[in-house]
């Protein structure tokens, strides 16, 4: 879909399945663009000097929410998706406000912050107010860590990337008042960056789980730790490999259905 000189990060699909916004790095300098999936055409969507990463639609698709470390921070800011107007800063924390994804229902968009001391997972409403830790409790560890939360498609679930302590991070899935928290993974490897299909039934994430040295599917023959694709069902059972080339497959983004 996309072919140029840099770093193309976090993509995301526009509810309507036409575009795919993401981060790129080809000016030196990470900017969120706008891609048509159909034609390749893309945009830069704001152009500045600071890094923007971690776009996200709004369920309607006319504002996009991302990171930007336009005051030195990392704060979440949103935009029109054309491009237009002036960019929104949603938050304003001591802090690093990183990864944001919008709620089915327009009202909310969860995010990782570090402004507890380290990364938990926070909600806020779509204009910046009622911002509230859904893990600060989570874990009983000074090292814990939770990053890169995604709304389920019904908007009843939000899963993240949790490392309650050690050097591995695990699928966790919470309900958005913070409750019934599950870990859907429990490897012994790094399970990271899911994504819900649009039934909830299924959920596709990145891992760098042990794969044979004589896997065909990879091409190669060496034992690796490199990140490939999984999909799993969303409570955890049946997970499956479904790409792994010789380079990290990472960051998957499910279309909506048409």
């Amino acid at each position: 879909m996309t072919k140029n000189n840099g770093a193309d990060l976090r993509p995301d699909w526009s509810p309507d399945g036409r575009m795919v916004a993401f981060a790129n790095n080809e000016d030196g300098d990470f900017d969120v663009y706008v891609t048509d999936a159909a034609t390749g055409q893309t945009r830069m969507l704001l152009d500045t000097d600071a890094d923007e990463k971690g776009p996200t639609w709004s369920p309607e698709g006319d504002r996009i929410a991302f990171s930007s470390t336009t005051d030195g921070n990392s704060e979440i800011w949103a935009i029109d998706s054309s491009g237009s107007g002036t960019p929104i800063q949603l938050t304003n924390e001591d802090a690093k406000s990183v990864s944001p994804d919008w709620s089915p229902d327009d009202d909310s968009i969860v995010f990782a912050s570090d402004a507890n001391g380290q990364f938990d997972i926070f909600v806020m409403k779509t204009d910046g107010t009622d911002l509230h830790s859904l893990t600060a409790d989570t874990f009983d560890s000074p090292n814990a860590q939770e990053f890169d939360p995604s709304w389920s498609s019904d908007g009843e679930k939000i899963s993240f990337d949790g490392r309650a302590g050690d050097d591995l991070f695990d699928i966790y899935v919470i309900d958005p008042d913070g409750s019934d928290l599950r870990n859907l993974t429990a490897h012994s490897a790094n399970d990271r960056r899911s994504s819900w299909s649009p039934d909830d039934t299924k959920i596709v994430f990145g891992s760098d789980r042990q794969v044979p040295s004589d896997d065909t599917q990879r091409g190669c023959s060496v034992d690796t730790r490199q990140m490939d694709l999984y999909m799993m069902d969303s409570d955890g059972t049946d997970p499956q490999r479904l790409l792994g080339t010789e380079a990290d497959d990472s960051s998957p983004a499910w279309g909506p259905l048409l």
